[in-house]
């Protein structure tokens, strides 16, 4: 099997994490330890592309875990990382969705500041974006609604 064949299994991992047919944390910990199977994995053909962290990373933040965002911004380094140590190709590019699932574990934690760090990501992206045309970090429409309801959710005075 290849990398698409395990990201349907990770896919649907997330799924019934989110019809809650699996508890949350146990879910996105069975996702968590798939990937680290598929980056293990000595066939390049089963190694993980992005979408398979930004899965991962989305199992995290449909969890409930209280260690959700530490878990995300694990995997968002560890993609950072692992984008470095393959040659920098397009499969391995962390991309919006990915700041996007990050930006959504921070909007569904508990995270004292999540509101501001969320922000700060959504900026770092904008940064990017201005950096590099065409940047695969470009924030679009979900970027800024889990943004603003990271601010909602927060009570946070100070917002944008």
């Amino acid at each position: 099997p290849t990398y698409e064949c395990h990201n349907v299994y990770i896919g649907t991992i997330v799924e019934v994490i989110t019809r809650g047919f699996i508890d949350g944390p146990a879910g996105a910990a069975l996702a968590d330890n798939y990937l680290l199977k598929m980056l293990r994995s000595d066939d390049e053909d089963q190694q993980p592309n992005t979408w398979s962290f930004n899965m991962v990373i989305s199992a995290w933040s449909k969890s409930g875990d209280w260690n959700l965002v530490q878990k995300a911004e694990s995997l968002v380094r560890r993609l950072e990382q692992y984008h470095i140590d393959e040659g920098r190709t397009e499969k391995t590019k962390p991309n919006t969705n990915t700041y996007n699932c990050l930006i959504a574990c921070y909007s569904r934690s508990k995270v004292r500041d999540r509101a501001m760090k969320s922000l700060r990501i959504l900026q770092r992206m904008e940064k990017a974006a201005d950096k590099t045309p065409n940047s695969a970090l470009q924030a679009d429409c979900v970027t800024y609604n889990t943004v603003m309801n990271s601010f909602a959710k927060s009570n946070e005075p100070n917002g944008p």
